[in-house]
């Protein structure tokens, strides 16, 4: 039987990569392997966030199937592996992937490597003598000066790999699953080893300090000129795809690996998420918008197989993996096989508190909010519900890949038939939006702690 390497990296977007079309060489290991295997160029994930988004890579379930996420009654790929027999093996990096969410379920050996907490401080207020300094234009040296290198929050790639290294002799066949963190924020290049090629050029203290100036502006609702975000833009980008870089070296190595183990293994590459990166105003991170940057992904396999479209999404893992492996579907998987179907629509969605964070994540979430989307051809429809109002998006991605224009008040048919498109996804899931505040409203006046917290 054929053994299965599953490598997730967090907040990889796919047009940045280059054998998408990106013009910088940030992925020779990725696009070698998707040369010689099948990828597509229009996958998605079906979320954008990590706990919102690997219900669907490691359950195959939409993300609101699963109430707050919760795949604790559901059957993942390690298990259903594990039931046919193989040796499983996870190596974890993110917190919100660790065992209390249940993501080390069907796995005999878990190693969760994660070494933060979410971040609980409450930012302070300027002090005065920061208040004089930025008034008279000093604040950033001062700061650049006086700055420590940043550390990243999270176990990184090359660590990763010395861990597998050091597992020693696996059986076969094997599930082996890797999330990389490397590519996640927070964006440094001052002091960060992995700043090796594009973003050199910030490694002074005060380039980079100018950068993080402006974003700490932007975070604090303050007006920044253009010339400003244009700045912070070329950073981010040059950070970004330099960690793009050094995670594709450490995936060379992680196959280097792997194939000493076993000369016949299944390797899948994708991402839980994408990430902004400044292009639209305010579009920075993942937070609970369904735009390209946020959920456009790779979805690679090391094998060939015939493609029905390039349309495709994290909800497919599942069963293409059982197809390529000969191993029976279960029921209630809600993606389709794509080495047989072809997909025409992707469904996008997640829930969200006031700050367009996961209700799940923090406790003092105030308020459930609902936002969907949907793909089909050119066109791309986004539905935002909160307690106080419905509002819809719809972009031409041909005309408008930025998804600047929304054509909601202009595109009547189209409009109708997409709103279609997410009522009947809304009834099939059992989702029932007005319901769900009103349930978390009771639950949050009778003083219950809103999902799990980590």
């Amino acid at each position: 039987m054929r053994s299965v390497l599953l490598i997730t990296v967090d907040a990889l977007r796919r047009d940045h990569l280059s054998c998408f079309g990106y013009p910088r060489e940030t992925s020779p290991t990725i696009c070698s392997l998707a040369s010689s295997g099948t990828s597509f160029r229009e996958a998605y994930s079906n979320a954008p966030f990590t706990l919102a988004s690997f219900p669907s890579i490691m359950a195959g379930i939409y993300p609101l199937e699963a109430p707050y996420y919760d795949i604790a009654k559901k059957s993942t790929l390690a298990e259903i592996l594990s039931s046919a027999g193989y040796e499983t093996i996870g190596f974890n990096t993110n917190y919100l992937l660790s065992k209390i969410v249940d993501y080390s379920k069907g796995f005999q050996h878990f190693y969760d490597l994660t070494t933060w907490a979410p971040d609980r401080r409450v930012r302070k207020e300027p002090t005065l003598a920061g208040k004089l300094l930025k008034r008279v234009g000093l604040n950033v040296i001062v700061s650049a000066l006086l700055r420590k290198p940043l550390s990243p929050p999270y176990v990184t790639g090359d660590v990763v790999l010395k861990e597998l290294q050091s597992i020693g002799k696996v059986k076969e066949p094997f599930f082996l699953w890797v999330h990389l963190m490397d590519v996640h924020g927070p964006y440094f290049a001052y002091g960060d080893p992995r700043a090796r090629k594009f973003s050199r050029r910030w490694k002074g203290k005060l380039r980079e300090a100018r950068a993080l100036d402006v974003a700490g502006r932007l975070n604090r609702g303050e007006e920044v000129s253009p010339s400003d975000l244009r700045l912070l833009r070329e950073f981010l980008r040059d950070v970004y795809d330099d960690r793009i870089l050094f995670t594709d070296a450490v995936i060379r190595g992680i196959l280097s690996g792997v194939r000493r183990l076993s000369n016949d293994v299944l390797v899948v590459i994708t991402s839980d998420h994408g990430e902004g990166l400044h292009e639209k105003p305010g579009l920075v991170g993942h937070m609970a918008y369904l735009y390209e940057p946020l959920i456009s992904i790779p979805l690679i396999f090391s094998v060939r197989f015939r493609k029905g479209s390039e349309l495709a999404s994290s909800i497919d893992i599942v069963p293409t993996v059982l197809s390529l492996l000969k191993i029976q579907r279960p029921e209630g998987l809600r993606g389709i096989d794509l080495t047989k179907g072809s997909r025409d629509t992707v469904i996008a969605e997640t829930s969200f508190n006031q700050d367009r964070r996961e209700v799940i994540r923090l406790n003092e979430s105030r308020e459930m909010n609902f936002i969907l989307s949907a793909r089909v051809g050119r066109w791309k429809y986004i539905r935002t519900i909160t307690s106080r109002k419905v509002s819809e998006e719809l972009y031409d991605l041909v005309m408008d890949p930025q998804e600047m224009r929304d054509l909601h008040q202009d595109q009547e048919k189209v409009l109708d038939r997409m709103r279609s498109i997410i009522d009947g996804h809304i009834r099939e899931i059992g989702l029932n939006p007005v319901r769900e505040m009103a349930r978390f409203r009771l639950r949050k006046m009778r003083g219950e702690k809103i999902g799990r917290q980590s």
